[in-house]
C-alpha cells in the first residue's frame, strides 16, 4: 500500500533542487551593501527604481511596468504580475525580489523564497502619503536611502503645489469632466492615481456637477502605482 503524500513531498523537493540552480546562475553575491541584480514587479516599483537611478540592477520586470517605456523594452519580462513563475523569475538571476503587493501566485513567491532569494512586497495605499512611503520603502530595499529621500521630497512638492492648483480652480456650474485623469504611466492603477490627484475627479461645486474638465488639470505628476 502506497502513501499518497511521499511523492507531492519529493516532487516539492525535486522543484526546489531546480529552482536552486536557476537561483545559483551568474549573478553578483550578495553583499551587506546594496543588491545588484533585481527583479522589478510592479509599474510603479519600476517607475521608482528608474527614478532613483538604478535601471542597470534591473534584471527582469513584468507587464505592468510600461513606465519608462524602455523598461519593458530592454528588460526580460517575466509576465504578468499576479500569475508570475518561479523558473522565470529564477531564470534572470536576481538576488532581491520588490514587488507591489499583489504580486503571485503566492506560492510561487514561497519557492522563490526557499531558493534563498528575497522576495519583499511594497504595500500600495491610494492615498498621496502611501505614494511617498512607497518611494522612500523602494529606495530603503535598494539601498538607495538619499536618493529616495530626495525624490519623495520632489513629489511631496509636486502633490503640493498640485493641491494648491485645484483650489484654485473656479468652478465651471454645468460642465461635466469629459477626460479621465492622466500621468506619467497612466495605464498603471487607478486607485493611486487618483490619489496622487486628492480625489477621482474635482470635487463636486453645484448639484453633483464637477468642477473644470480634467484637461484643466496639471498632468505631470510622474510616480503611480502598478
Amino acid at each position: 500500500m502506497t502513501n499518497e503524500p511521499a511523492p507531492l513531498r519529493w516532487t516539492r523537493r525535486a522543484v526546489l533542487a531546480g529552482l536552486g540552480g536557476l537561483a545559483a546562475l551568474p549573478r553578483a553575491a550578495r553583499a551587506a551593501g546594496s543588491p545588484a541584480r533585481i527583479a522589478s514587479l510592479g509599474g510603479a516599483v519600476t517607475e521608482i527604481l528608474y527614478r532613483l537611478g538604478a535601471a542597470d540592477r534591473i534584471v527582469a520586470v513584468d507587464t505592468t511596468s510600461i513606465y519608462p517605456a524602455e523598461a519593458l523594452r530592454e528588460k526580460p519580462n517575466v509576465g504578468y504580475l499576479r500569475a508570475l513563475s518561479a523558473e522565470g523569475l529564477l531564470s534572470a538571476g536576481p538576488d532581491l525580489v520588490i514587488a507591489a503587493e499583489g504580486a503571485g501566485p503566492p506560492d510561487v513567491l514561497a519557492l522563490v523564497r526557499e531558493a534563498g532569494v528575497p522576495v519583499t512586497l511594497v504595500k500600495e495605499p491610494p492615498t498621496p502619503e502611501g505614494v511617498l512611503d512607497k518611494i522612500v520603502t523602494v529606495g530603503r530595499l535598494a539601498g538607495l536611502d538619499r536618493q529616495a529621500a530626495e525624490l519623495a521630497e520632489a513629489v511631496g512638492a509636486q502633490l503640493a503645489g498640485l493641491s494648491r492648483q485645484r483650489a484654485r480652480i473656479a468652478c465651471r456650474p454645468g460642465t461635466r469632466s469629459s477626460g479621465g485623469w492622466r500621468t506619467a504611466g497612466a495605464a498603471r492603477s487607478t486607485s493611486s492615481s487618483r490619489a496622487l490627484k486628492g480625489s477621482g475627479s474635482p470635487r463636486s461645486c453645484n448639484n453633483g456637477w464637477p468642477a473644470a474638465p480634467c484637461s484643466r488639470w496639471p498632468t505631470n505628476i510622474p510616480i503611480t502605482a502598478a
